[in-house]
């Protein structure tokens, strides 16, 4: 009997310390608050955010994120690098000074993206291609000496001319720096078949880009 009374009184004594332990590992409601800023609506990715897409909210300070922004000024204006859900948290890494490509980010099936290398001005139109144009690719086979055009590269649509530092030239545009407006690779829309044959062309000869359309009459080009 006493072995029992024992075990009863170490089982009590056990599920008192239990209680004790949780009651001092259980976060402390200090009764601190604090503002944070969230959308109203949930918003796609590359979007530029208005004053009235977004509203302050008042909550526990325990409930908190780290790096959340609690000031509106740093929110408005920015652009959203990912779909932000209404009631996120909005932290820097969700936000950009800048858009992101659209184009780039916006393949349907059965469409690619690739980076062609541009030698020089005079091979991609003294550099004046933007997004949205489209052009036709040629090229020099230097070992047969001969310009080589393939049907499947008559019309291709550019989503990005980048400089040598992988930014777009859109966006170092903006620098006094001339040297990182000079275009030195172009990003193309592409099929698969389109995808192989320029992967050709890159290792056997030097592409040429001619200009086609910009604008609304590109897509009547790009919808042959």
């Amino acid at each position: 009997m006493k072995f029992f009374k024992n075990k009863f009184v170490i089982g009590i004594f056990c599920l008192i310390l239990a209680l004790v332990v949780v009651v001092m590992v259980m976060p402390k409601n200090t009764g601190k608050t604090v503002d944070v800023i969230k959308l109203n609506n949930t918003i796609d990715a590359n979007t530029q955010i208005t004053d009235n897409m977004v509203r302050k909210v008042t909550i526990p300070e325990d409930a908190n994120v780290s790096g959340a922004i609690t000031e509106k000024e740093k929110v408005v204006g920015k652009y959203t690098t990912t779909q932000i859900y209404k009631d996120d948290f909005i932290v820097d890494g969700k936000l950009s000074d800048s858009p992101t490509n659209s184009n780039l980010y916006a393949l349907n099936n059965g469409e690619e993206a690739i980076s062609i290398t541009v030698k020089d001005l005079a091979s991609c139109v003294t550099g004046k291609l933007i997004e949205g144009d489209v052009v036709s690719i040629y090229y020099y086979d230097t070992t047969e000496k001969k310009v080589i055009e393939n049907p499947l590269l008559k019309y291709v649509e550019v989503l990005a001319t980048s400089n040598s530092s992988g930014v777009d030239v859109s966006t170092a545009a903006m620098d006094e720096n001339q040297d990182d407006n000079i275009p030195t690779t172009l990003t193309l829309k592409v099929s698969r078949e389109q995808a192989e044959a320029l992967t050709k062309m890159e290792y056997e000869g030097n592409i040429h880009v001619t200009f086609v359309a910009r604008g609304e009459k590109a897509a009547n080009y790009i919808q042959k």
